[in-house]
Order: C-alpha cells, then structure tokens, then sequence
C-alpha cells in the first residue's frame, strides 16, 4: 500500500512524478498539500494534471521542509508554511488557500495553527493568523480570526470572494489550555478585505439543535464535530457538511446527518440522516432512489458538489468505507457505486480501463476533486481486515458520472449526453421527449422520435442501458478483490504499488 513519492524536477509536469502515498492531507482544486507519510509531516505542494494524461508536478516544499512565515501579506519565494496534517483549503479565482492544521506533539496532544496561506504565481504569503501553535484566536464577536484547529471543514463557493470554515477540533484554545474540545462555528474569510468574520457558533462541545427536518430555522446549528465531509453547490450557494465525529464519554462517536447552510439566507437546515449518534449504513439497491437509503455514521470521508447535487465517498468509523453516495434534490440518498463490504482491499485492473468489477479499497481520509463530470479521488488511510494490513493509498482513481447509465434515472444529468425518460436513459435529441413525453406518428416504416419507435403515440427508446458506472483507475495499482462490488467501472489513474 505504501509509495514513497518520485518529485522530479520542481515546476515541471511528468508521468515519472509521483506524490506518494499519505493520509490526512489536503487538497482544493487540483493542488494537494501535506499529510503524513511514515510518521513524516510533510509540507509539500503537488498539481495534478487531468488533462495532461493524468500527471503530477511537484511545485514547492517537501518531506518536512523547513519552514518560513517572512513578512505578513509581503509574497516572496522563500516563504514556505510549515509541515502539517489535517489542514483546511481552498480554491479561489486560480488561488490556493491553506488554513491551520497541524502535528501531534505526543500521543494525546496536538499542536494546531490558525495561520492562513496563499499561493499565488509561485509564491507563497502569509496572510493572516499567528505564526504560534495552539492559538487561542477571538472567537467572539470581534471575530478577528478563528483558534488554532485541526479537522476542520472548509468550502468555497465559486462566484464570490468568500472562504467558508466550519468546526473542527482544537487543543489548548479553551480553558486556558486544561481540554481540548470539538467545535461548530462558522466563519467567512474576505479575500478581497483580508478579514475573517465569525458568522455563528461558539461553545466548544455543542450538542446543537436539529429543529424539523428539511426547514431552515435561525435557531438550527449542527452539533459540534471534526473531520466533517464539505460540498459547496453554485446552483443554489449552499453549504453542505456530512458526518464527523464527536467524544462520548471518552469514546469516539460518529454522525451520518447531513446539513445545508444558506449563504445568502445565513440559515441551517438538517437535511438527512439521523440526530443519532453511530446510526448503520443502508444501502437499497446500487443506482436506485429511496427514501430509506442513507450512509452509515462516519467520518473522514470525502465530498463533492456537482450540480444541485452532493456525493460522498468513503470514510471510516471503527471499519474503513468504500461506497460512493449521492444526495439529490428528491431529499433522498442513492448508493452510486463501490464496495459495501468493510476494510475491503481494491480491484485495480489495467491503468485507465473502466470495467464493473474495478473498486478502490475501503479508505478514509482521501483526497477528492472534480474536474467537469469527474471525480477524482486520491490517497487515505486503509486497512485490510482479511490480512490485517494497514497503511496509506498513493493511488487515484477517476469516477465519470455522466456514465452512470442508470436503468432508474431521475434527471438528465444521470444520463451520459442523454435524457432521462420515463426514468431509462434514450438518446433523443428533443428534450421533451424524455421529460413530459410528446406526440408521434410513424413515418414511412421508421419513426418521427430521434431515436427508438413509435409505440402508442409516444417515443419510446429501444435501447438496453447497464447500471454501471464508470469508475477508472488512472495509474498502476495492485491489489484484487472478490467481494461485493456494486457495479462501478472505477478507472486507476496512479500507481499503489
């Protein structure tokens, strides 16, 4: 499971480079920054390339570089932030934003920033936040900046200026250092203004309030948590947070509610899932809608905003996840593709072949794009039950939506540059021939519809579409699998060797 990385020249794209396998990195857009590898905390800035046969290029740092904050808001070449994991970002206009993170300074202590970081022409500046660990930040109504976290979850709504943050877990900001503590606040970060503002939250260990399912209320805020999954969706400028986990009397528990934040409204809603703590995984049948699917409670899985629409891959609780998720505008959860089986290794096949049997093994803590109707994913933390062999993905692996052909479509974005039609995907140019339907004659033996026949007055596709869906492989990978696969040609686009 675990690659050590091949950087290559620095600022220069090639198939040879390769970022190695890591955990608890993060990432935005297509640049990854940090993680851990082998108890290395690692402050190295990648750029993946999709469109350029699938390749990485090494930009800055490296395993654990030394580290320079310079002059604050001043660019220069020598600045570089310092190792850490389980950091915040984002993708803004071109520009990459990190955000706090950290080390562990022994085996229950953690040492967090709230520093913030642009990267921009090739250069890195400090913007904002102490170049201290554990910084207490203002929490307040002052809202200066947020205290130094870890885990937290971070969106940026593409369109505006804002750098959305939410929750996560801090040690010595509270109580003058005697607990650490979860967290569910919410802040905007200006990036024109260069200023933070603390938007609601604040009490370290909320329980929240869920309030009616499905309503926006002003007094709705999701319990305090870590290792949220974040989606933001331009259709509508939401938010959205999946999961997490918590502390029960000294136990780790996990969340599968799924919430949505207006930011034009500055409303939460709870949307999915239970109020319920460490809730099962019910999975219906792979493709299909209904409102008694819903994802088990987890946390450190990836997310995804696409359309009006959210997926989720992966994740973890006392087992690792290999299930793909979408949430749709019906309100309901749909089981898109990967494995149900738990701690379960992957199914490479050959590098960039899309077949149903392929899967990425079970992980958590993964790192994810998009990239038009593409999802990426790369890297996390697996463990095999099987063999009990743990240790972290240096893989990635491509999931192409507009080829999930499903046999019980719900709109025309499950079709590949097709319609959904009486929910089968048929391949008729006249859009209302596959959302109301519409009036036909036979003519001369063939038909008017543009694809299929003429039956009963109406266009009826003759055409027999799989339920797979595309999920590839884009680099070279070894691992096999014989479990219950659900159906998803995953394509392998990097190596795992």
């Amino acid at each position: 499971m675990e690659t050590e990385p091949v950087y290559g020249a620095k600022g220069v794209n090639s198939k040879s480079n390769d970022p190695g396998s890591r955990q608890f990195g993060t990432t935005a857009g297509y640049y990854v920054f940090g993680g851990v590898r082998n108890s290395t905390v690692l402050n190295d800035l990648w750029q993946y390339y999709p469109n350029n046969n699938y390749t990485w290029t090494w930009i800055s740092g490296g395993n654990g570089s030394s580290a320079s904050y310079g002059i604050i808001n001043v660019a220069s070449a020598s600045n570089l932030p310092p190792p850490r994991m389980s950091a915040s970002s984002w993708i803004l206009q071109g520009v990459f934003y990190l955000f706090g993170g950290g080390r562990w300074n022994s085996s229950t202590v953690g040492a967090c920033r709230n520093d913030l970081w642009m990267y921009q022409s090739g250069m890195w500046t400090w913007i904002n936040g102490t170049d201290v660990e554990n910084d207490r930040g203002s929490n307040d109504i002052s809202g200066k900046t947020p205290c130094a976290r870890w885990n937290a979850s971070s969106v940026a709504i593409q369109g505006t200026q804002e750098l959305w943050l939410f929750g996560g877990h801090t040690f010595s900001a509270f109580n003058n250092g005697a607990e650490s503590a979860y967290l569910n606040d919410l802040w905007t970060y200006d990036a024109v203004g260069g200023t933070w503002s603390w938007i609601g939250g604040f009490q370290p260990n909320d329980p929240g309030t869920y309030n009616q399912k499905g309503v926006a209320s002003s007094s709705s805020i999701p319990p305090a948590r870590c290792n949220a999954a974040a989606m933001g969706t331009v259709d509508d400028a939401s938010i959205w947070i999946f999961g997490g986990s918590t502390s029960v009397s000294g136990s780790i528990a996990y969340f599968n509610d799924l919430w949505r934040y207006d930011t034009n409204q500055h409303l939460w809603t709870w949307m999915g899932g239970s109020n319920q703590l460490n809730q099962p995984n019910n999975y219906g049948i792979m493709g299909q809608v209904s409102s008694q699917n819903v994802p088990s409670g987890r946390h450190s899985s990836v997310g995804f905003g696409l359309f009006d629409e959210i997926y989720i891959f992966g994740g973890s609780s006392s087992v690792e996840y290999g299930d793909l998720w979408r949430f749709s505008t019906d309100g309901n959860w749909t089981w898109m593709g990967g494995i149900q089986n738990l701690s379960f290794p992957g199914n490479y096949g050959p590098v960039g072949v899309a077949d149903d049997a392929y899967h990425p093994g079970s992980r958590s803590g993964a790192l994810g794009w998009t990239q038009s109707d593409r999802i990426f994913i790369y890297s996390g933390l697996g463990h095999i039950q099987a063999t009990n062999q743990s240790g972290t993905y240096g893989d990635t692996w491509m999931w192409d939506i507009r080829k999930a052909n499903q046999a019980n479509c719900t709109v025309n974005n499950d079709c590949t540059s097709q319609f959904c039609f009486n929910t089968t995907c048929c391949n008729v140019a006249c859009p209302s021939e596959c959302l109301s339907g519409c009036s036909c004659q036979p003519v001369n033996n063939n038909t008017t519809c543009s694809l299929g026949t003429c039956q009963n007055g109406a266009c009826q596709p003759n055409v027999t579409l799989s339920t797979s869906s595309s999920l590839v492989s884009t680099a070279s990978g070894s691992g096999s699998s014989s479990g219950n696969s659900s159906s998803s040609s995953l394509v392998s686009t990097t190596s795992n060797d």
